[in-house]
């Protein structure tokens, strides 16, 4: 039991890991096209 028990924690923290850093990069994703869009109107403005 033990064994099969320390498994199934491995996979969660795997999981875990994988769902964090596609998150983290969905957000990079986003920020960077907050910021190009966020400089293109500012030069717009100019």
């Amino acid at each position: 039991m033990t064994p099969s028990y320390r498994d199934l924690y491995m996979v969660k923290q795997r999981e875990f890991a994988i769902v964090s850093i596609s998150l983290v990069r969905v957000f990079a994703v986003f920020f960077g096209v907050l910021v190009s869009l966020l400089s293109t109107s500012e030069a717009s403005k100019k």
